[in-house]
């Protein structure tokens, strides 16, 4: 059957919906320009994320609906099934691969993929390790860059204050005193740095995970470490 009726997720029931019981009631959906009306007969519990995003603002609808009336196909992109725990997950893949194999024709059988969850966190971990190790390079030279530009403000400070290092050293100072200012100046503004730098960085972290409805962490180790990095270049 081909009947226009949808489930949804409790986030978008309550999206749409409110406190009250969208049991019934009629919603449009939009897909290549055209819009179609569907009655709404359930609501999914409350759940967490999927492969495929929040499952709580996720609406679903019979795949006999989508090939008939809105793709007008004949055939399906992928499928995703859900194995009864993390630990039957293999054997369900093995039994998919069987079931395909086993109805498919010997030409067909090598036009599919399986991918398990598993798989797929891999490839993210993969793909997060070389954004890691790309965004520590970019860092690094960050830091490099910086620590030159203390260097060159400090050594033009010191350049243009000589006549003050010289009427202090005439007045008794010692050069662990004129020394232990300078670099007491060079913390300060490579401490200031790494503060509005470490601002500036929570602030982009937490409209980048409002923007894609993710939960903000931020670890208290990285932030030490970003701005003992800051120390030390001043250093």
């Amino acid at each position: 059957t081909s009947r226009n009726i949808i489930i949804l997720g409790s986030g978008l029931a309550e999206e749409l919906f409110g406190n009250n019981n969208p049991l019934g009631e009629k919603i449009k959906l939009f897909y290549q320009r055209r819009d179609y009306l569907f009655t709404v007969i359930g609501v999914m519990e409350e759940k967490g994320a999927g492969l495929t995003g929040n499952l709580n603002d996720q609406a679903y609808i019979p795949i006999t609906t989508f090939m008939k009336k809105l793709s007008n196909s004949r055939f399906v992109s992928y499928y995703i099934a859900q194995a009864n725990s993390g630990d039957e997950a293999a054997a369900a893949v093995g039994e998919i691969e069987y079931f395909l194999i086993k109805y498919l024709e010997d030409e067909e059988q090598e036009k599919f993929n399986l991918f398990s969850q598993d798989q797929i966190l891999d490839t993210i971990s993969s793909v997060t390790a070389a954004l890691s190790l790309m965004l520590g390079g970019i860092a690094a030279i960050s830091l490099l860059v910086g620590g030159i530009g203390i260097m060159n403000i400090m050594l033009v400070s010191v350049t243009e204050r000589t006549r003050e290092i010289g009427i202090r050293k005439a007045l008794g100072a010692k050069n662990k005193n004129i020394m232990s200012q300078f670099l007491i100046e060079a913390l300060s503004l490579s401490g200031m740095g790494g503060l509005i730098g470490i601002a500036f960085g929570w602030l982009g972290a937490y409209a980048i995970a409002q923007a894609g409805k993710w939960p903000l962490v931020i670890t208290p180790i990285s932030i030490l470490l970003v701005f003992g990095f800051a120390l030390i270049i001043g250093l």
